[in-house]
C-alpha cells in the first residue's frame, strides 16, 4: 500500500505532467488518480439553485454527492456540470473543515470529493455550501440522507447557517422535483423573490404545495433534520467544556491597561475643562459634549468590570482615553491665539506614534522568523498587534496627510479640518500604545501549542478564498462593500507574494475583516435579528469545539464578550464573524483526532475491532459530460460494483476520476478543464480602519 507521502507525491507529479501535457495538446481531460483508501462514505442529496433566464430567475435542482475517504491529506476534488464559479470551490473547502471539526476528525487526514449536477448553469454556488457540510457530516457520522429532503444556505465558519438568495424561486423548484421538507437559514421565512423583489412567506409556500419549510440556524440543526441523528448532539452537549476565564497572565495585562487608560482619561478630562471657560458658548458646548461622551465610556467600563468583562472594560476606557484627549486637544486648540503650539504638540504626537509602530512592526516580524517557536497563544497575540500596527499606520497616514495640506496652504484651517486632524492624530498615538502593549504580551508568552506552519499557510490561502467567495456572492445579489472590498483585494495581493509568516498573518486578519463585513453585510440584509441570534449561538458552539481539541480561543473569546457589549447589529455581527473565523482557524490548526468522537461506522454499519466481518457492496457510477468550444461532445461514463469483506478497518481501492481543485500546494483553486487547463489563483484584499466607536482595546 502506498503511503500517504508517497500520493501526495504521485499527485503532484501527476498534475505536473498534465499540465504540461495540456499547454501542448489542449485537450479535454480529467485528472484520474489510483488512491487506496481504508474508508470511504457516500452520501446524496437534492440542492436547489438559481438559473438565470431571458424572462428573469428560476429555481433549478441540482444533485449533490459527497464522499469522504481515509486516509487522505485534506484535499479537496469539486467536479461541476456544467461547469462552476471558483465561489463552489472555496465553499467545499470550508464545507469539509466544518464537517470535520464538528464530526472530531483531524480535517488532514481525509480527501473530500464534491459532485454537483445540473441541467444549466446556476448562479451562487455557495448557497449549497450548508449542504455540502451536512453531507460532508452525514458521511462522517455512517448516515443517509433521504430523497424527499432538500436545504440551501451558505455554511460560515461558526458553524452556522447564513443568508442566500433566491429562497423562494428555489423552493418552487424543489417541491417540482418532490422533496416534502426543505431547510432553509434561520430568518428567511419571509424571503426575497429575485423576480419581484418583494417578501415571499416560504412556509406558507410550501405547505401550499406539500413541502415542509423548516428554519435552521446551525449545521447541527440542519443535520438533525436531515438524518434524525440527534446522538451527535448530545454528545456535543455532554462534553460541552465549562466557561474558561481568561489565564492570570492575560487578565494581569488587561487590569494594568485599565488603570492606565483610565487615568489617562480623567487627566484629559480635566485638561478640557479647564479651558472650556476661556470658550465662547458655541464651542464650549461642542468640547463639553465630547467631555459627556467620555464619561459615558468609563461608566459603562466601570459596569463592564464589575461583571469581569476585562476585555470589554479595557476598551471602554481606551475609548473614553481617545475621546478625553480629543476635547483637550480642541479646546486648547479653540482657545490659542497661534495655532503653532498645537501643531507642535500634534507633531509630537505624530512622530511618538511613528517610532513606537515603526519599532513594534520590525520586532514582531524578527520574532515571527522564529517560526519554530511560534504557538497557538503566541499566534493570537501577533494577530492582534499586527492588527493595531495596521490600525495606527493608516490613521498616520491619513493624519500626514492632513497636517502637510494645512501647513502648504492647500486647504483652510477650518474647524471641521482641525478637528479631524485632531482626531486621526490622537487615535494613531493611543493606537500605536496598544500595539506596543500586545507585542509585549507576545514576548513574554510562552504557552500554546506549537503551530504547524505549513497548516497555517493552507489555513490563509483558505480563508482569502472564503472571503473572495463571499464577496462575489454578495454582489451577485447587489450588496457591495467597497471597504471589504479593499480589504479581500489587499489580502490577494500579500499572500500572492508572500515570503515571511508576517506576511501570511496580513493575509489572514485582511481576508478576515473583509469576509467579516460582507457575512454582516449579508445578515443584515436577509436575516436581521434572527441572523444575529444565529451567530451568537453558532459562536458558542465554535469556541466549545477548539476547547475540546485542547486550545484555548483567547482572540475569539474576547471578542465574543467585546460583541455582546456592542449596540450596532451589524457591528456586533461583524465582530462575533471574525471571532468565529479565528476559532475555526485555531480547530484547524489543532491535531485532531484521526477517530471520530462517537463510534465509527462505514456505509451505516459499526465496524468495531474484532467484529465479525461485514461484507459491504460499494457502487459508484458517474457520467461526466462536458461540450468544448469546438463542438466536440465527450462524455464519459464509470461504474463498478465491488464486494469487501473485513472487519476494521475496512480497505475500499477505487479509481476516482474528477476535476482536482487543488492546485500548487497550498492553495485550493479550480483546475477547470474546457480546451485547456486554467488554474486561477484568486485572492483577496484587506483594509480600513473599521473600528465602529467604541474602539476595541
Amino acid at each position: 500500500m502506498s503511503s500517504p507521502e508517497a500520493l501526495k507525491d504521485l499527485r503532484r507529479l501527476t498534475a505536473l505532467l498534465v499540465i504540461t501535457w495540456l499547454l501542448h495538446t489542449y485537450p479535454l481531460i480529467a485528472v484520474g488518480a489510483g488512491n487506496t483508501y481504508k474508508w470511504m462514505r457516500n452520501v446524496s442529496l437534492l440542492v436547489p439553485a438559481v438559473t438565470s433566464t431571458g424572462n428573469g430567475y428560476s429555481g433549478v435542482v441540482s444533485n449533490l454527492t459527497v464522499a469522504v475517504a481515509w486516509p487522505g491529506t485534506g484535499t479537496v476534488y469539486v467536479s461541476a456540470d456544467p461547469l462552476a464559479e471558483l465561489d463552489i470551490q472555496a465553499a467545499a473547502r470550508i464545507a469539509a473543515l466544518v464537517a470535520s471539526l464538528i464530526a472530531g476528525y483531524d480535517y488532514e487526514s481525509f480527501d473530500f470529493f464534491v459532485r454537483i449536477k445540473a441541467d444549466s448553469p446556476i448562479v451562487g454556488g455557495p448557497s449549497a455550501s450548508a449542504a455540502m457540510a451536512v453531507a460532508f457530516l452525514a458521511a462522517f457520522r455512517g448516515k443517509n440522507i433521504p430523497p424527499n429532503f432538500s436545504m440551501t444556505g451558505m455554511v460560515e465558519p461558526d458553524t452556522t447557517i447564513g443568508p442566500v438568495g433566491g429562497v423562494p424561486e428555489k423552493l418552487l423548484a424543489v417541491a417540482k422535483a418532490g422533496v416534502k421538507e426543505f431547510v432553509v437559514p434561520l430568518g428567511q421565512r419571509l424571503a426575497l423573490s429575485l423576480n419581484t423583489g418583494r417578501k415571499v412567506d416560504v412556509k406558507v409556500l410550501g405547505a401550499n404545495r406539500g413541502v415542509k419549510v423548516v428554519e435552521a440556524s446551525t449545521i447541527l440543526e440542519a443535520y438533525r433534520a436531515a438524518t434524525g441523528d440527534k446522538e451527535l448532539l448530545k454528545h456535543l452537549q455532554a462534553s460541552s467544556v465549562s466557561e474558561t476565564p481568561y489565564p492570570a497572565w492575560l487578565l494581569n495585562s488587561l487590569r494594568d491597561s485599565i488603570s492606565v487608560f483610565k487615568k489617562r482619561a480623567k487627566e484629559n478630562i480635566e485638561c478640557s475643562l479647564s479651558y472650556t471657560s476661556k470658550l465662547p458658548p458655541d464651542y464650549r458646548r461642542q468640547v463639553e459634549g465630547i467631555v459627556e461622551k467620555a464619561e459615558e465610556r468609563m461608566s459603562e467600563a466601570g459596569e463592564m468590570l464589575g461583571k469581569g468583562m476585562y476585555y470589554s472594560a479595557a476598551s471602554r476606557y481606551f475609548s473614553a482615553a481617545i475621546m478625553s484627549s480629543r476635547a483637550c486637544l480642541l479646546a486648547k486648540t479653540l482657545s490659542s491665539s497661534s495655532l503653532s503650539e498645537v501643531t507642535e504638540e500634534i507633531r509630537r504626537m505624530i512622530r511618538e506614534a511613528n517610532h513606537t509602530v515603526a519599532f513594534s512592526e520590525t520586532l514582531l516580524r524578527a520574532k515571527l522568523r522564529e517560526a519554530s517557536g511560534l504557538t497557538d497563544v503566541k499566534l493570537q497575540l501577533a494577530i492582534v498587534a499586527l492588527g493595531r500596527i495596521k490600525d495606527a499606520k493608516r490613521a498616520l497616514h491619513e493624519a500626514s496627510s492632513i497636517l502637510e495640506a494645512l501647513e502648504s496652504g492647500r486647504i483652510p484651517p477650518t474647524l471641521d479640518t482641525l478637528a479631524r486632524l485632531i482626531d486621526t492624530v490622537v487615535y494613531a498615538y493611543y493606537r500605536s500604545l496598544t500595539a506596543d502593549q500586545w507585542l509585549k504580551l507576545f514576548k513574554r508568552a510562552d504557552t500554546g501549542s506549537p503551530i504547524p506552519i505549513e497548516r497555517l499557510k493552507r489555513g490563509v490561502s483558505s480563508y482569502v478564498y472564503l472571503a473572495y467567495s463571499e464577496a462575489s456572492y454578495a454582489r451577485s445579489l447587489g450588496l457591495i462593500d467597497r471597504e471589504a472590498d479593499t480589504s479581500i483585494e489587499e489580502a490577494k495581493d500579500v499572500l500572492a507574494k508572500t515570503n515571511t509568516i508576517l506576511d501570511y498573518i496580513t493575509a489572514l486578519t485582511d481576508s478576515i475583516q473583509g469576509y467579516a463585513r460582507y457575512a454582516a453585510l449579508m445578515r443584515t440584509a436577509f436575516s436581521g435579528e434572527e441572523g444575529q441570534k444565529a451567530v451568537v449561538a453558532g459562536l458558542k458552539t465554535l469556541i466549545n469545539l477548539v476547547k475540546l481539541h485542547g486550545i484555548t480561543p483567547l482572540l475569539p473569546m474576547m471578542y465574543s464578550e467585546y460583541g455582546s457589549t456592542i449596540d450596532d447589529v451589524k457591528t456586533r455581527i461583524e465582530i462575533y464573524t471574525q471571532a468565529a473565523s479565528y476559532a475555526l482557524l485555531l480547530g484547524f490548526l489543532s491535531k485532531a483526532s484521526q477517530k471520530p468522537l462517537l463510534e465509527p461506522t462505514v456505509h451505516g454499519r459499526s465496524v468495531k475491532e474484532g467484529a465479525a466481518p461485514v461484507t459491504i457492496t460499494v457502487k459508484e457510477e458517474r457520467t461526466l459530460t462536458t461540450t468544448v468550444p469546438v463542438k466536440i461532445t465527450v462524455t464519459e461514463t464509470h461504474v463498478s460494483t465491488r464486494e469487501v469483506t473485513t472487519t476494521s478497518p475496512v480497505t475500499v481501492t477505487t479509481t476516482t476520476t474528477m476535476w482536482e481543485t487543488r492546485a500548487p500546494d497550498p492553495i485550493v483553486l479550480t483546475l477547470v478543464v474546457v480546451v485547456a487547463l486554467i488554474v486561477l489563483a484568486i485572492a483577496v484584499k484587506a483594509s480600513g480602519r473599521g473600528t465602529a466607536p467604541p474602539q476595541a482595546f
